[in-house]
């Protein structure tokens, strides 16, 4: 019977009251968009990966309108007449690679630049294939605080962010991937020190595409907060004396003897290298 396979919409119980945000922007319109009208804005969009490849394929071979979920675009920035993909960039390529299709549904909001930048954060937060380093680029379109702040942190110490993942055989001495970590230092600790961690990585390894990693920002990082009146020239100095990553794989093998973080053992190895009266 009907009534006992449908029930009316109802919203589920909550403990805590649900308090509605005040504005909920353009509802935007349903429209048909021609897909040569389509452009990807690369300032914050992501590039397609091995993996979005696979989607796209998947995506043309098994093509169903039933399917398809209408894309959401916006007027693109300094084009007439075309339109940024928001979200649904693999469905709109998908859509380019059949032979029967020539348009397609789209949610068209009418959103600046910015705008357009902090809903495909809002998007992309929480899905997995979207890296930090995308977010971020995202953020600085968006001119999200504190996306700026870390680009400006960055740009100060002479590190790169590049737009898109690199292996570590392609990423140079002078760029990381490690924004997130960046990122969460600066909120933490703020920027002299983040600052200086930076500045004497890339003082003391000019030449090594791995110095600017997360774990050797941290441990880094750790080194200067146990020694804050060291300057960056003298932290690289300590630095240059020693075989970082020597260091690490050492420490990495005696953690699993001593059953104590690898980043404790060698913090305490980088200061014994460092007395307080060195760093003074």
């Amino acid at each position: 019977m009907p009534g006992e396979v449908f029930r009316p919409l109802a919203p589920p119980e909550f403990k805590t009251p649900i308090d509605p945000s005040d504005d909920a922007g353009d509802r935007g319109e349903l429209v048909w968009v021609p897909l040569e009208r389509l452009v990807v804005d690369t300032r914050y969009q992501r590039l397609v990966n091995a993996s979005g490849r696979k989607n796209v394929r998947t995506i043309t071979e098994h093509f169903s309108w039933a399917r398809f979920d209408p894309l959401m675009i916006a007027p693109a920035d300094g084009l007439k007449d075309r339109f940024a993909i928001l979200d649904g960039q693999h469905r709109a390529m998908a859509a380019t690679l059949h032979p029967r299709v020539e348009a397609v549904p789209a949610y068209l909001h009418r959103l600046d630049l910015k705008g357009q930048a902090r809903a495909f954060m809002a998007i992309n937060a929480d899905v997995t294939q979207v890296t930090p380093l995308q977010l971020h680029h995202a953020g600085v379109a968006a001119e999200d605080p504190d996306a700026l702040f870390t680009a400006r942190v960055c740009e100060a110490a002479g590190v790169m962010l590049p737009r898109y993942p690199k292996s570590q055989k392609r990423i140079r001495p002078d760029e990381t991937m490690a924004v997130k970590t960046i990122r969460d230092a600066l909120k933490q600790h703020g920027e002299r020190p983040v600052r200086r961690t930076l500045e004497a990585l890339r003082a003391a390894y000019p030449e090594w595409p791995q110095a600017l990693a997360g774990r050797q920002i941290s441990t880094v990082l750790a080194l200067g907060l146990a020694r804050p009146d060291m300057e960056s020239e003298a932290l690289a100095g300590v630095l240059q004396d020693c075989d970082l990553e020597g260091l690490s794989d050492a420490a990495r093998s005696m953690a699993r003897f001593q059953n104590r973080p690898a980043s404790a053992i060698l913090l305490e190895d980088l200061l014994r290298r460092c007395p307080a009266e060195r760093a003074a």
